[in-house]
C-alpha cells in the first residue's frame, strides 16, 4: 500500500465553539448538552476538559444534534509531526 497518514491523529472537540453551539440549542448545561447528543454527561465532561478525545459515536450523534453546524465548526483534527507511509 502506498500513500503517507499521519500517526497519532486525534479529532477534539473545538470548546468555545461548542460553548457558543450549546447556548443557542438552550443547552444549559453539561447534562441537558449530554442529553441532546445521546452521551454520558462524564463523557462530555472529559471531552470538554480536554482529558478525552472524541469517538466516531460522539463525533456523529453531535452533527445530528448540532445540524446546522457542520464537522469543521465543531472538531479539529490533532495529528502526529511525522507523517508515516502506509
Amino acid at each position: 500500500m502506498g500513500g503517507n497518514t499521519m500517526a497519532g491523529a486525534l479529532v477534539r472537540l473545538r470548546v468555545q465553539q461548542f460553548a457558543k453551539i450549546a447556548a443557542s440549542k438552550d443547552w444549559n448545561t453539561t447534562t441537558s448538552a449530554a442529553k441532546a447528543i445521546g452521551c454520558e454527561v462524564s463523557t462530555l465532561s472529559r471531552i470538554l476538559r480536554g482529558e478525552r478525545a472524541c469517538g466516531g459515536e460522539f463525533i456523529a450523534n453531535l452533527l445530528v444534534a448540532a445540524k446546522p453546524w457542520d464537522f469543521n465548526d465543531l472538531f479539529e483534527v490533532e495529528t502526529g509531526d511525522e507523517p508515516v507511509s502506509a
